[in-house]
């Protein structure tokens, strides 16, 4: 007995429609979804770690009829920002540094930082 197709039938049908489906490209895009997890679950997205800055150092305050400081090798004035922290109130002695609703008081002759 011996087997004999055509595919010129159903059988031809059905190869070229196998055919036509394997040609799709499938995108890289495509969501694989875990059908293990809970319904409505989203995998948690990474928060970027921030990096915080040292407390730069004072290291000179040059007063005329306003005051600069020198922090940490720039020249800088009230308002000013450097390494992450802002440049508040400029004295012949000491500089305020605020971030992140905190404040320090650097002085030229490091009694102490003082961190309010």
């Amino acid at each position: 007995m011996s087997w004999h197709f055509k595919t010129t039938g159903k059988v031809g049908v059905i190869i070229g429609l196998l055919a036509a489906l394997m040609s799709i490209p499938v995108s890289a895009e495509s969501v694989v979804v875990d059908p293990t997890a809970p319904i409505g679950w989203q995998k948690p997205v990474a928060k970027p770690r921030q990096v915080k800055q040292p407390l730069p150092a004072l290291q000179s305050v040059i007063c005329t009829n306003t005051c600069d400081a020198v922090i940490a090798g720039k020249i800088v004035t009230s308002g000013d920002s450097v390494n992450g922290y802002r440049v508040g109130k400029i004295s012949d002695s000491s500089v305020l540094l605020y971030r992140d609703g905190k404040q320090w008081q650097l002085s030229l002759f490091r009694d102490q930082v003082k961190q309010y």
